[in-house]
């Protein structure tokens, strides 16, 4: 602990274990925080989950800011103005993010579709929700879950260990954040390698978070159009309805997929690498200088 406040080893594997408790508090606040509020104002459950949702990101965003303030001596507002008003939006990254979204569903239904009772459970969950809590998780998850799993884990964890572990890290994070739910947990971690690429190939939260937004759209989409379970859960295969079809679908799908990541991931570690070790304190100084130079 000699070294906490300097910011020499951030981030270490007690970083990532305070970022996970922090994740557990806030939730652990936001329902304590709204069931307070809900003994004095009457509130449906759709409102209670949607408030508590966005309770929960507000007190993770502030502990999360002050926390990495503390041990990589970036100030708050230098990381805000870092995330929030420095967008380096990638128009074609952005849309290539969507496209390998679409190829991950592909290739992971079979998986999920493996578990029937996690994803009966998943479309009970989601198509009894209102249209507050919908709302909720299309607009505002994609913000905060990208500002924390990627441009603060997977950001922080590429300058000082490299983006192959930051790539692999924030993924399984942000797969066990989503664990509510089996059907919910392979998916995420295809999405969120698939989303650390984009963040970490184009240093805009942003376009990860439109990627995200998109992803969260076409799935509430999805199951509005889907009146039933048995709607919901048809095979792709089925749908296609020509084998040959589907297996040629599946198939680039998957190597498209699996080559995208292996290649961008790979020139992403030679890209990070040379960031390794003291280098991450120097990147940690550019990022105070870009802030101080736009003022």
């Amino acid at each position: 602990m000699k070294g906490f406040f300097t910011g020499k080893d951030y981030p270490c594997i007690f970083d990532l274990a305070a970022y996970v408790l922090l994740f557990f508090v806030s939730s652990f606040a936001a329902v304590l925080i709204l069931s307070l509020v809900r003994l004095m104002i009457q509130l449906d459950n759709d409102s209670f989950m949607a408030l508590s949702y966005i309770v929960s990101f507000v007190v993770l965003l502030a502990l999360t800011f002050i926390y990495r303030a503390v041990r990589s001596k970036v100030k708050v507002e230098t990381g805000i103005k870092t995330f929030f008003f420095r967008p380096k939006f990638n128009f074609k990254m952005t849309l290539w993010g969507i496209i390998l979204m679409i190829m991950s569903q592909i290739v992971t239904e079979p998986l999920v579709a493996m578990d029937a009772v996690s994803e009966r459970a998943y479309y009970d969950m989601w198509s009894t929700m209102g249209v507050v809590m919908i709302a909720v998780s299309v607009s505002v998850a994609p913000i905060v879950e990208e500002i924390f799993f990627r441009a603060i884990i997977a950001g922080d964890l590429a300058k000082k260990r490299g983006a192959v572990f930051s790539v692999i890290v924030s993924s399984l994070l942000f797969s066990a954040a989503h664990f509510s739910c089996w059907a919910q947990v392979i998916p995420s971690f295809f999405g969120g390698l698939i989303l650390a690429y984009v963040f970490l190939s184009t240093g805009s939260v942003w376009s990860a978070v439109f990627v995200h937004f998109v992803n969260n759209l076409t799935s509430q989409i999805y199951l509005l159009y889907s009146p039933t379970y048995e709607d919901f859960s048809k095979p792709l295969r089925e749908i296609v309805g020509v084998d040959a079809v589907y297996y040629i679908i599946y198939g680039l799908s998957a190597i498209i997929l699996l080559v995208t990541l292996s290649v961008g991931v790979a020139r992403l570690s030679r890209k990070y690498s040379k960031m390794g070790g003291d280098n991450a304190d120097r990147a940690v100084s550019a990022e105070k200088k870009t802030v101080k130079l736009e003022k």
